[in-house]
């Protein structure tokens, strides 16, 4: 289905095989757009499972009991690479003359140099950096407990987390104006 995508944005003359596109661009792309599961996102975590693989073995397989060619799983970090670090678009990948044994050098530099792009943690508020436990002990010591802002503030202080009172008042606000 992927291809038939590839070949009716790229049409006939510039298509794999006219075009003479190499098949890491062409197979990869195609890789990159059906797999999209959250355990298949994260580029560090890819060549992670590649590498485990033992090369006997012509498959990868993932936890949603899918599979897909070793060959075109290297395609795909390739391509991953690509697209979501060095942040190019298909048809920038398609016009770039680098090799692939380049882009896989480049690639396994940056999975070599400890660069690890992951998810950030979810939030429950935007633009806030508290997670939920501590904004829920402050709004359950505010409303339920009814301990006062400067007392809660001492009492995370005895626990070694010392927050500015405007902070602190800040989060409070915050969940306010969201809720």
């Amino acid at each position: 289905m992927t291809h038939c995508l590839q070949f009716d944005k790229l049409r006939f003359w510039k298509s794999k095989p006219i075009a003479n596109i190499p098949n890491w661009k062409w197979e990869g792309y195609a890789e990159y757009v059906c797999r999209q599961n959250t355990d298949q996102e994260n580029l560090s975590k890819n060549i992670e499972r590649f590498i485990a693989i033992d090369e006997k073995y012509w498959e990868i397989k993932f936890a949603d009991s899918t599979i897909a060619p070793r060959e075109y799983y290297d395609y795909w970090t390739l391509v991953q690479y690509c697209m979501d670090i060095k942040k190019m678009t298909y048809k920038q990948i398609l016009a770039d003359r680098t090799s692939e044994q380049i882009v896989r050098q480049e690639m396994m530099s940056w999975y070599n140099s400890g660069v690890v792009i992951d998810e950030l943690p979810v939030r429950p508020l935007d633009k806030v950096m508290a997670g939920a436990g501590l904004l829920s002990q402050i709004v359950i010591d505010e409303y339920v407990d009814h301990l006062p802002l400067y007392r809660q503030m001492q009492r995370f202080e005895r626990g070694g987390l010392k927050l500015p009172y405007a902070t602190h008042r800040g989060y409070y606000w915050v969940y306010q104006g969201q809720h």
